[in-house]
C-alpha cells in the first residue's frame, strides 16, 4: 500500500471477519455506528408487528443461543398494539390476548431500533421493561449487533 503512496489501509468487512482483529492489533480505527462521516443509517417500518413476525426465525435461533428457560413470554405494548412473543422449544410466535407479567413497552421508534439491532434492550429500562425477567428477555431477542455496509455501498457512480 505505501509503495502505492496509499498511506491509510481499509477494511470493509462483515462485523464477524477474523480479519477486524489484525487491524486492532495493529491500533487500527473501527467504525460501526449508525451515523459516521455525516451519513445515517434511517428506517421506517410502516408494520413493526408484521416486520417482527418475519423475524421469528431469526429470534428463535436467538433464544437458542441464549439458552433461555422455554417456553416464556414477552408482551409488549407498543403504542396501542399489545401483543406477546411466545417463545418456544420449536418456534416464536406473535399472539394477542392477555399479557404476561413480563412486559416491554417501547415506543414505535424504539422498537424500530431493537428489531434492526441498532441498541440492545441492555436500554430496556428506556424500552419499559416491567420487570428484570422481560429485560433479560429481551436482551437475549433483541441484542445489538454491530452495523455493517459492505464497500459497495459506497459506491458512486
Amino acid at each position: 500500500a505505501i509503495e502505492r503512496d496509499y498511506h491509510a489501509v481499509s477494511l470493509h468487512a462483515p462485523p464477524g471477519d477474523p480479519l477486524h482483529e489484525v487491524f486492532r492489533r495493529a491500533q487500527g480505527t473501527h467504525y460501526h455506528q449508525t451515523a459516521h462521516a455525516g451519513e445515517v443509517f434511517m428506517v421506517r417500518l410502516l408494520d413493526p408487528v408484521e416486520f417482527l413476525r418475519a423475524l421469528c426465525p431469526e429470534l428463535h435461533r436467538r433464544a437458542s443461543a441464549a439458552r433461555l428457560s422455554r417456553p416464556c413470554e414477552l408482551g409488549m405494548i407498543v403504542d396501542d398494539d399489545e401483543f406477546v412473543l411466545s417463545v418456544s422449544r420449536r418456534s416464536v410466535k406473535i399472539r394477542s390476548g392477555r399479557l404476561p407479567r413480563s412486559v416491554l413497552r417501547p415506543t414505535t421508534d424504539d422498537l424500530t431500533r431493537l428489531l434492526f439491532a441498532h441498541h440492545g434492550a441492555a436500554a430496556a429500562s428506556d424500552a419499559g421493561a416491567s420487570t428484570r425477567v422481560a429485560g433479560q428477555l429481551a436482551d437475549a431477542l433483541f441484542p445489538q449487533l454491530p452495523l455493517w455496509r459492505s464497500a459497495a455501498d459506497e459506491w458512486n457512480d
